[in-house]
Order: structure tokens, then sequence, then C-alpha cells
């Protein structure tokens, strides 16, 4: 803001003191030539000089934003090379493997320096194996339950348990290891695609790179491309659709050998043929990993075990596809409406 503030100053300021400089040699220059104390040859001497100095008053006012701008961007970068590693280790911590049972206590928490609860007072029970959707409006928290989830945050002791452990007692390397997380925003690196895979298993043979992105109905766009799964994507994967390019990360999180899937709003960018496809892979995941789908989209949610509808930070519907749709209530009215549409 304080960029915004100089740069809005500056402009204008300058080509006001130039615009001034122009007015004043017309006044002071011209009245000296009139009255002859003053040659012509020398007020048009004057008036080039003047006008080869306004550049570099401009050039000297954009370097000071641009001053302004990489110290609030070094401001960004010390505050990140300053933070002391998370502390996520208690005493006594065994490390032991995660089945992926998650279970939540009366869970209310409030991001920092916000005013009100992100979530109020939730509880619920996944089994290791069983399949959880989250639905509820923008901004009613399910975002917020798989980021205290990976730790992102931490929630308070107590209230969030994986296989009976408190999330706070489990070191976070072993934590976030057990969890693979496609996020709402699909993020790539500008290298190739069987290197972006090979992110979540360094080892993986070309056969499982195929393999995870057929089941994310991905493969065969992949064999269309000229150099197939050796492409090159560029930064943030922008040569991929937004489709691909969630279809991409989440082949990826297939590939990762974690207890624990979670897919945040990952088929937004999937029209409804291919969104099927992929939840009919999908479902050959549930009993080996534990899934938890947050979507706006009942068709993402419908075949899970249990869905919660979340509004405010709390429950507010809580039960299966069939249950929820036979009574009225906020999941009702989303069936009936994206069934309109």
């Amino acid at each position: 803001m304080r960029f915004v503030a100089v740069d809005a100053f500056f402009h204008p300021a300058i080509l006001l003191v130039a615009g001034s400089c122009v007015a004043i040699l017309l006044a002071v220059g011209g009245a000296r030539v009139m009255d002859g104390s003053a040659s012509l040859g020398s007020f048009v001497a004057f008036a080039s000089y003047l006008g080869m100095l306004t550049w570099p008053m401009i050039a000297a006012g954009w370097m000071l934003t641009l001053v302004q701008r990489a110290s609030a961007s070094m401001d960004r970068i010390n505050a990140l090379l300053h933070t002391r590693e998370e502390a996520g280790r208690r005493s006594g911590s065994a490390d032991v493997p995660i089945k992926g049972l998650i279970e939540v206590r009366a869970l209310t928490f409030s991001y920092p320096g916000q005013p009100g609860p992100a979530l109020r007072d939730l509880s619920f029970r996944t089994e290791a194996g069983g399949a959880l959707g989250l639905g509820g409006e923008v901004g009613s928290g399910k975002s917020t339950v798989v980021q205290l989830l990976g730790r992102l945050y931490d929630p308070p002791a107590g209230t969030l348990f994986l296989d009976g452990r408190d999330v706070l007692d489990i070191p976070l390397d072993d934590l976030r290891r057990a969890i693979a997380y496609v996020p709402q925003e699909a993020f790539l690196f500008s290298d190739t695609i069987a290197e972006n895979l090979r992110l979540a298993k360094a080892d993986a043979a070309d056969d499982e790179l195929r393999e995870v992105c057929s089941r994310a109905a991905l493969h065969e766009e992949i064999q269309a491309f000229p150099r197939g799964y050796e492409t090159l994507l560029g930064e943030r994967g922008i040569t991929l659709s937004g489709g691909q390019k969630q279809r991409l990360c989440l082949a990826r999180a297939l590939l990762k050998p974690a207890p624990i899937l979670v897919l945040d709003d990952t088929l937004s960018a999937v029209d409804s043929r291919t969104e099927r496809k992929i939840l009919r892979e999908l479902r050959s995941v549930a009993g080996i990993r534990t899934l938890v789908v947050i979507s706006h989209r009942v068709s993402a949610v419908r075949d899970l075990d249990r869905i919660l509808c979340l509004r405010r930070g709390a429950v507010i519907q809580a039960g299966t596809h069939a249950e929820l749709s036979s009574v009225p209530g906020f999941y009702r009215d989303m069936v009936e409406l994206q069934e309109e549409e």
C-alpha cells in the first residue's frame, strides 16, 4: 500500500513539475526575449535543455517506485526466510503407521486475526477406508477442515484425531506423508508431465504413471501430445487447460502411496461426462484409502458413505445421499437446483 501511495503521487507530481517548468520558461524567458535582455537563440537552447531533463526526471520517479516494489517483495521473502521450522513433535511421539481413521470431536477453530470461528463444535468420524463428502456454501468451512487435518493450521488439542492419536502428537513429516491432497487451485511445475507426476513417487515406473492418468481420464489426452509424458509444461502448467491441470494433479495424488486422499473441489473444471468416468475410478479407491471429497456438486459426493453439509462452520445435515435427499433442507435444495441446471 505504501508503494501504491508513492506511485500514485509521483506520476502526477512529475507531470506537474514538467508542465510548471515550461510555463515558467514561457513567462520569464519570453519576457526577457521581448525586452532584449536575452536572445531568441538562448531561449530556444534553454527550452531544449529543459526538454532533455524531463525524461531523466520521469526515470528517477520510476526507479523510486521500483525500489518501493522491491522493498515490499523483500519484506515477504525475509518473512519466509526468518520463519522458524514448524514445531510439530511432542516428546514421546512414536512413528506408527497411519491407517486413515479420522475423528473430529467438538472442534471449534478461528483463524488468527479473524473475529468469528470458522468451525463451530464440529464432530464426525470416518473409518479407515471410508468415504466422506463435505458440501456447503462458499465460506462454510469445508476447506478449513482439511487444512487442520494436514496441520497447515494447528487445531485445538484434543479435537482432531487420526487412528485415535491427536494430530498434534503425530510428527509433521509422518502426518503429511499420510495425506495425498489435491487443492482447489491446481499447481504444476515447469517440467515434464512425467516429472510432475513423480513428485508424488520418485521411483514410479512408466506403467504406474499411465495407470493413474487412466484413472484420472487423462492418459489418452497425454498420448495425443507429440512427446507424450515427456511433454514440457509451462510455468504452473500454463500449456494445459483448467480441467487437464486438475486431472494431472489428481493423478499425482493417486500415485502417492498415502492412506488418506483429500480432494478439495478437484473436479470443478471438468465436464460432467469426464467427471462420471473419474468418479467410477475413484470408487475403486474406497476401502483401500480413506477418501475425503469437498465439492459443491452433488454428483461428486452422492455415492460416498456419508455426507456432511456445512453452513457457517457448523454441520446442518449429515447422512447418505438417499437419506438427505428424502428430507427437506439444504442438500435436497442443492440436488433439485443442480438437476434443473
